[in-house]
């Protein structure tokens, strides 16, 4: 029987798809063109200062005014502000002024400068009253960003009596441009279109994996598309201003949307073929190369290339890690190689002991040394911490002041200086400790969610090892205790939450992780969004077996029940003061401030920035405070930073897989303190999204080396590879195997502790970036009034005499709690000396500064003794003189 009708159909579906496709694709070309018409020609405009939304446009400019006698609305400019035009980059334009002088020429000339960008515009003589003054602006600088410059006004204070104490420039009533013929328009069209197009592009996939049928997808697709087109023209017609602060170039978060849509589509038209030596090779070569380029910053662009182009090769491979099957939540998964156990249960339990010990050993190895002196806040909290303890009425549930930061985060250092006494490593072996034991909730979550297996020891492995964690746990910040708590009771959810246990244990498990919610929401500002993680893995965990909805329902409420009778003395604060409650987030908030260094940029465009900041952090360049970051270098050192790369593919592959959704979800939801923040990346806002890179990394590092060894076995046809992979049931080689896999992982993790000591104990402490983001003279003073105390007596400190300004300092006020300790300011001194009393002069002001005072003092003018050596090698800590 003949089927000529087939290829007919197949010609007839062919032809439906493209009718249905044809009409998405015309949307953005549509598009195109009509924006290039209609900002070819873009209308004059005014801004009124003084007026509604004008701070989208201005910054460092004092409250608006009204003159009484014209009833104009206007804003005194500081004597240095800016102006930024939204809408012109890439333009020339012609700029009008109304400007007011408000100082006559009796009083002296006043003058004006301009600055564009990186270059000075015009310079100017001011005259008095008000008088519209006319630029011309050219292209933008070559020094912006892919958005307007800012356009800076320097003026000269304005004088106006000795009662007014705010520091004023210029009034300014309005700014009008005048737009030139030029071809910015067309860039700014393709920008528009190409973010429509990629948002349409997402919007059709999405369709096409909620939807089965597609004969409705262009309606479903094209009436939004045709909607977000329509309204992009209307806006750009109307007002090409303000949509170019509502809408402006983002170019990393397009370029991110992008790559993860042709990352998509080429993985559903690529099939993959079995890995061999050489494409592995080619693959792993160019990762190792474009890892190295990043790291070291020599050719970014490059090393990116080379590293999306080696994960294209490996992707390219079969032998990856697969998720659930079609029917998306299952019940149960089937271990997969990446997760099958290497080790029984005893074996494993010690590698995870060993794990613990190694983790402790680096964080408490020369603690007391390393880093080099105290940090302000860590006295605050070490002072914070002696108040507890000797005023029994003091029990804060939120500390504002210089700490702002809740209270129950301020008690573990109360024990340790209870246990210890007060010392500079004291209230940091209380952090150190909560930094090793995260090994243990993190390893028991990867556990509950893949299994035993590899996964859970190297994640938990990586982190013991890591500098990022290194350094944040060695810092007495309460900081570090939010992954702890938060990893806790993530893994007590899980397993309240998807257990079969008898109802009471389950309630019992899962008001310990609502304790572990409501605490870590106690620590530090990031554990408020600890709840937010705990409610992404909930409804993971309900799509997953949603079966079972009554016990969900159940338990979630018991969760919530416990977190808030947890965190009542917290919430009940935040309710009664918000003010002083989110005084600290309002003050690092990335946007929302007038006052802001941002204020008058555009609100997406700055999220952009963060985002670009973020997308470099692992592998370019990370934090560059050096309290919490060897700075210029990524968070990540090498090896992890390479298996980041490989398992953010991994990730990305098998994102239906529920695992691997809340992974995902809880790391960017670990990065948005910092990312919403300025000062970012900051090691310490991110320190969540940390244990979930290295669960990312781990997969990374496995699946990369599973690939390996089966490209070796695929290309080598050796007898230890067949008889390993194709006969399972021969005892002695799967052992040797997995005694092989245990070794190269020791390996890895042997590598990866070698980079991170190095970066910690090498080559941060002798960096002056690092050590003197410290107070190492005040520590090291403290430590020796403190050493005196304990071998002269109390009472010997009287004559003992320190600097004023570093008796003020919160870390010298910390070590030298409680003692009798003099000061001196020049010739002023807060109590008699007699002959011999001591006096110390700090190192920073010695030998240049120290005549004066050997002579203001009547000292001695050789130096008693030195304090030790700022890590410089050459300049001391502090010299101690004696009185004559």
């Amino acid at each position: 029987m003949k089927m000529d009708w087939l290829p007919s159909i197949v010609r007839a579906r062919r032809g439906a798809g493209i009718a249905q496709l044809l009409p998405i694709v015309l949307t953005p070309i549509v598009t195109l063109l009509a924006l290039i018409v209609v900002l070819g020609n873009p209308p004059a405009w005014t801004i009124d200062i003084g007026g509604p939304h004008d701070t989208r446009f201005v910054a460092g400019v004092l409250p608006p005014q009204t003159d009484r006698d014209t009833g104009i609305t206007f804003r005194w400019f500081r004597p240095k502000a800016e102006i930024r035009l939204h809408g012109t980059e890439l333009a020339p334009v012609e700029l009008s002024l109304r400007i007011h002088n408000g100082q006559s020429r009796q009083d002296g000339e006043r003058r004006l400068q301009l600055k564009y960008g990186d270059r000075i515009l015009s310079s100017l003589t001011l005259t008095p009253g008000w008088r519209t003054y006319q630029f011309l602006l050219p292209a933008t600088p070559s020094d912006a960003r892919l958005e307007a410059a800012p356009l800076t006004l320097e003026s000269d204070q304005l004088r106006v009596g000795t009662r007014d104490s705010v520091e004023r420039g210029v009034a300014i009533d309005w700014v009008r441009i005048y737009p030139l013929r030029s071809s910015a328009g067309l860039w700014r069209a393709l920008a528009l279109t190409w973010g429509l197009a990629v948002l349409i592009a997402w919007l059709w996939r999405i369709d096409a994996l909620l939807f089965k049928r597609g004969q409705l997808r262009w309606l479903r697709v094209g009436v939004p598309a045709g909607t977000l087109a329509l309204g992009l023209v209307w806006w750009a017609s109307i007002n090409p201003y303000s949509l170019a602060w509502a809408l402006p170039e983002l170019p990393w978060s397009l370029a991110i949307a992008t790559g993860l849509l042709i990352a998509v589509w080429i993985g559903a038209l690529v099939t993959p073929r079995q890995p061999s030596l050489w494409i592995i090779t080619t693959a792993v070569g160019a990762l190792a190369i474009g890892q190295a380029l990043l790291n070291s910053q020599i050719a970014v662009g490059l090393g990116w290339t080379l590293a999306l182009f080696g994960l294209a090769l490996l992707l390219a491979c079969d032998g990856w890690a697969q998720g659930p099957p079609a029917t998306r939540f299952q019940a149960t998964e089937q271990p997969t190689a990446t997760t099958r156990p290497w080790l029984g249960g005893l074996d494993e339990a010690i590698v995870l002991v060993l794990i613990f010990l190694v983790a402790l050993g680096l964080r408490f190895y020369q603690i007391a040394e390393v880093p080099y002196g105290l940090w302000r806040d860590e006295a605050r909290h070490g002072l914070e911490a002696l108040h507890i303890l000797n005023d029994p009425s003091y029990r804060p549930a939120y500390i504002s002041g210089g700490v702002d930061l809740p209270g129950f985060g301020i008690y573990p250092f109360a024990l340790a200086i209870k246990l210890w006494g007060v010392h500079v490593w004291s209230i940091r072996e209380v952090t150190g400790l909560a930094g090793a034991l995260t090994v243990f909730p993190l390893y028991a979550l990867v556990r509950r969610l893949y299994g035993r297996g590899p996964v859970a020891l190297l994640s938990a492995a990586l982190l013991a090892v890591s500098s990022w964690h290194l350094i944040i746990s060695r810092f007495s910040f309460p900081t570090i205790f939010d992954p702890l708590l938060q990893l806790t009771g993530l893994w007590l959810l899980i397993v309240g939450l998807g257990s079969s246990r008898r109802k009471g244990i389950r309630v019992v498990i899962l008001l310990l992780a609502a304790i572990c919610f409501g605490l870590a929401l106690q620590t530090y500002h990031t554990g408020r969004l600890a709840l937010v993680v705990a409610a992404v893995l909930g409804l993971l965990l309900l799509f997953h077996s949603p079966q079972r909805w009554r016990g969900w329902l159940v338990g979630s409420s018991v969760v919530a029940g416990g977190f808030i009778l947890t965190a009542s003395p917290l919430i009940g604060y935040a309710l009664s003061q918000p003010a002083i409650f989110n005084q600290r987030v309002g003050v690092v908030s990335l946007l929302g401030r007038e006052d802001s260094q941002y204020s008058n940029r555009a609100p997406l465009a700055v999220l952009d920035e963060a985002i670009g900041r973020h997308a470099l952090m692992f592998n370019v360049r990370g934090d560059a405070n050096g309290r919490h970051n060897a700075p210029g270098r990524p968070m990540l050192d090498f090896i992890t930073g390479l298996g980041f790369l490989v398992g953010m593919a991994v990730f990305v592959r098998g994102w239906r897989d529920w695992r691997k959704q809340f992974v995902l979800a809880a790391f960017f939801i670990g990065l948005l303190p910092s990312m919403l923040s300025v000062d970012s990346p900051h090691g310490m806002r991110s320190i969540d999204a940390l244990p979930f890179v290295c669960i990312i990394a781990a997969f990374g590092l496995i699946q990369l080396g599973q690939l390996c060894v089966a490209a070796a076995g695929n290309s080598a046809h050796s007898w230890l590879f067949k008889r390993t992979v194709h006969q399972p049931h021969d005892r002695a080689l799967p052992r040797l195997s997995a005694r092989l896999r245990l070794g190269m992982g020791g390996l890895i993790v042997a590598l990866v502790l070698a980079c991170n000591y190095w970066t910690y104990f090498i080559d941060m402490p002798p960096n002056p970036a690092v050590w003197t983001s410290f107070y190492p003279v005040h520590t090291k003073v403290g430590i020796f009034v403190e050493d005196l105390a304990d071998h002269q007596g109390v009472q010997a400190l009287r004559q003992v005499f320190v600097p004023a300004k570093v008796a003020a300092n919160p870390v010298f006020t910390y070590l030298a709690y409680g003692l009798p300790v003099q000061s001196f300011d020049g010739s002023r001194l807060s109590g008699p000396a007699a002959a011999g009393a001591l006096f110390i002069v700090s190192g920073y002001s010695y030998p240049q500064d120290t005549d004066p005072i050997i002579a203001a003092l009547n000292l001695e003018p050789t130096p008693l003794l030195f304090g030790a050596k700022l890590p410089d090698g050459i300049t001391p800590s502090f010299v101690v003189y004696r009185k004559k």
